[in-house]
């Protein structure tokens, strides 16, 4: 007994990879905790809730699915929809699967960045938003593209090509034009980064771009016939897709409502706007700590 005591005394400390690690896995448990205590499981769906959860008979009639809808949500919700319609257990799923997609997010960069704690620093700060607390437990994309699209990146930095395919995947099931701005700029790095240059990275992306879009691509042929009667249609129901300059719009969602159409009743928060100010400051900052050499690690003998 004594000799097995002494022998766990005297284990060497966790490294710093292990102690990150940890640390990543506590920020998400935390991210789920806060969120269940701050957004109640039995809140009532809300109308774009219901349009995917109505996909499945326990929650239905199923409302008009449009041109605009994509399945990637109703998959997502499949596992508990398809055979229970309680509200309750269904945002209890969503919560776990919100904590899976934020591990699973922000874990390829534990292998990036020179200072691993630091992506448990961003995790966290990415979770207490107040909007990605709301969503956590929804039947929303949001926080499920925001994961694909940290995972894809991360994993493309470690040329993690089968990372990069299923972060693209999910990100372009949940939103396919989401999708198209997250392969496009990693196509082009892959072209113009000479250490970038191989085409097993091009390919991922390519693989999981067209397998996310395979469920949109085949209901545009089966419901509206092609695709770009589809995108007509998708662009008539959403007020006409075109550039548009939105950065009002997006100062005044900071400090809510969530959701206003239109928003000309609310104004623009200055305190909340400062959050624009710093956050490119505060990124300047992350990329530096993160490249100055990590502090020599002394070993027990």
């Amino acid at each position: 007994m004594t000799a097995s005591l002494s022998s766990i005394i005297a284990q060497p400390e966790l490294s710093p990879d292990r102690r990150a690690h940890r640390g990543l896995v506590t920020v998400c448990l935390a991210f789920l905790l806060l969120s269940a205590a701050l957004v109640p499981v039995p809140l009532p769906l809300g109308w774009d809730e219901i349009v995917h959860a109505s996909r499945f008979s326990p929650f239905g009639p199923g409302v008009p699915f449009s041109a605009p809808w994509t399945r990637g949500v109703p998959f997502f919700l499949a596992p508990v929809a398809s055979w229970s319609g309680s509200v309750v257990l269904l945002r209890i799923w969503l919560l776990t699967r919100a904590g899976g997609a934020h591990y699973l997010g922000f874990r390829p960069w534990l292998g990036v960045v020179r200072r691993p704690a630091a992506v448990c620093v961003g995790a966290g700060t990415y979770a207490i938003f107040w909007s990605v607390l709301f969503y956590a437990n929804s039947a929303m994309p949001n926080h499920y593209a925001a994961m694909g699209t940290c995972a894809a990146v991360g994993c493309s930095l470690r040329s993690r090509y089968l990372g990069i395919a299923a972060g693209i995947v999910v990100v372009t099931l949940m939103r396919p034009n989401d999708g198209a701005a997250l392969a496009e700029p990693m196509v082009l790095a892959a072209l113009l980064v000479p250490q970038w240059r191989h085409g097993g990275r091009i390919a991922a992306v390519a693989a999981g771009s067209a397998a996310g879009a395979l469920p949109w691509i085949t209901e545009a042929r089966i419901r509206f016939g092609r695709g770009a009667q589809r995108l007509a249609e998708a662009s008539d129901i959403q007020g006409h897709m075109r550039p548009v300059m939105s950065l009002d719009d997006h100062f005044t969602a900071l400090d809510g409502p969530l959701l206003c159409r239109p928003c000309t009743s609310d104004g623009i928060d200055a305190p909340v706007l400062l959050w624009w100010i710093l956050l490119p400051l505060l990124a300047v900052l992350g990329l530096g700590i993160t490249r100055r050499p990590a502090p020599l690690q002394l070993v027990r003998p």
